[in-house]
């Protein structure tokens, strides 16, 4: 039990629960996939690669929120089996389209952030065995801002490198559609 949970005891979950019902957010909790894709994908050696899936979803639930919700979500292991210390690296992409006072605008996410990790990707390097795994997981919710707002493709790239360097050309670039 950390320090807080220790000195608040059950306050803290009370607390938490106050705030949650209290929040708009609080009815944004019940997402319908309506396609997935899976984003299992392998460079051409085989040594760096994906397996999971990438879900496009709608809000179900909206409350007092009228207007139609949707989020990416993805769930991926990351893996290498390549050479001693070796790495696979991942990064993922997500562009969105609307209108925003009256102006066509188009939005994208980086996933990791752009300077969250080193070389803009998500890592795992192997030991002296060259293998390893990384489990990675992430959301991205549309701008609720722009009118007839949606989800128009995800880019994924994975890449394996023979030490801790950029990703360079050793990579397998895919994109997939919501509703392909």
């Amino acid at each position: 039990m950390n320090k807080i949970a220790r000195r608040t005891g059950g306050g803290l979950l009370a607390t938490a629960a106050i705030i949650a019902m209290a929040s708009p957010s609080a009815y944004a909790d019940s997402w319908q996939t309506f396609d997935t894709d899976n984003i299992g994908r392998s460079v051409d050696s085989g040594r760096g690669y994906t397996t999971g899936y990438f879900r496009w979803q709608k809000l179900v639930d909206e409350g007092p929120n009228l207007q139609e919700d949707y989020r990416a979500d993805f769930d991926v292991r990351l893996n290498v089996a390549g050479a001693p210390n070796s790495c696979a690296w991942l990064r993922i992409i997500t562009y969105e389209k609307g209108t925003a006072t009256g102006a066509e605008v188009s939005l994208s996410k980086r996933f990791p952030s752009a300077g969250d990790t080193p070389y803009g990707y998500y890592g795992i390097c192997g030991g002296a065995d060259g293998k390893g795994y990384r489990n990675i997981s992430g959301s991205d919710e549309l701008w609720s801002g722009m009118a007839g707002h949606k989800f128009v493709r995800a880019d994924i790239r994975v890449c394996y490198t023979r030490s801790y360097v950029p990703p360079g050309d050793n990579c397998y670039a895919f994109t997939i559609h919501p509703g392909d």
